[in-house]
């Protein structure tokens, strides 16, 4: 298991943090590279470092505290809900892939819908969940830098559903209430975005595709554009099985206020308190 803060001291209850604090390449304004956190993470597992690549996790982390022992995926398991990555196991070679990429691949009408002898009965197939099953609130709870580390809660709503259901997601994350509320405005966007699911059947000359890729495809009426979640192979038939994707990036804009946060935090340490 791991234990640790990265990038500031926040507020460290009893028995909150079994081991010291830690500081991974911090940059000039105070914060932390969220691929220098991850790249430690992985680290404290039988992981070489070059058996990893984090090379697109570029977002710059005001602080993460990691709490007690747990398993490093675990650990990670936050900073991709709230820096919108997913990790895929590429070879001997795991990479860290942040979502709102562009189309790796479009397939024609042609190229889905292969059976092992003939073509199948459908394209693709299309699954759709409820509407009542999906949330309208999500809640995002972090430690308020702007708040002195305190805890705070930023609200994303869908106006118009008939849905009563809501999410509530706690970050142990440093944040602006910026960063915050795009947060749980993305999680929100992203859970009814991806609210369709589709399997496709392709040949094995798409054998190259692997999970988080984006394609495309049209079954002669609709174009469906969907992110890769698992692959299935069955002889020479390859089942892609995704969920709806969005074009846009989905990951917060930077944050403002990490300079003046980081001057806060320097004048704390030097003993200098704000009047």
């Amino acid at each position: 298991g791991v234990t640790g803060v990265y990038g500031v001291d926040f507020p460290k209850p009893t028995g909150h943090i079994a081991k010291g604090t830690y500081f991974v390449d911090s940059a000039p304004d105070g914060s932390v590279l969220l691929s220098s956190i991850v790249s430690d993470l992985c680290r404290r597992t039988p992981l070489q470092p070059a058996q990893i690549d984090v090379s697109e996790l570029t977002d710059p982390v005001l602080g993460y505290g990691v709490g007690s022992q747990m398993a490093a995926r675990n650990a990670l398991a936050p900073l991709a809900q709230a820096f919108f990555f997913d990790v895929v196991e590429t070879g001997a070679l795991l990479r860290f892939v942040k979502r709102g990429t562009g189309t790796v691949a479009e397939l024609s009408r042609d190229e889905i819908g292969a059976g092992e002898d003939t073509a199948a009965e459908s394209t693709a197939e299309h699954t759709r969940a409820q509407e009542t099953e999906l949330p309208t609130v999500v809640n995002v709870a972090y430690a308020a830098v702007d708040a002195d580390y305190e805890t705070g809660t930023q609200t994303a709503r869908r106006r118009v559903s008939s849905s009563e259901q809501a999410m509530s997601v706690e970050l142990p994350l440093v944040l602006t209430d910026q960063q915050a509320s795009d947060i749980a405005a993305v999680l929100l966007y992203d859970v009814w975005t991806a609210r369709t699911q589709s399997a496709v059947s392709v040949m094995r000359q798409w054998s190259n595709l692997e999970p988080t890729d984006v394609i495309e495809f049209g079954d002669g009426q609709l174009t469906y554009r969907i992110r890769v979640a698992d692959i299935e192979n069955d002889g020479p038939v390859i089942k892609l099985l995704g969920f709806d994707s969005d074009p846009r990036p989905t990951h917060p804009r930077p944050c403002r206020a990490r300079r003046r946060a980081a001057a806060r935090r320097n004048r704390a340490l030097s003993g200098v308190t704000d009047a």
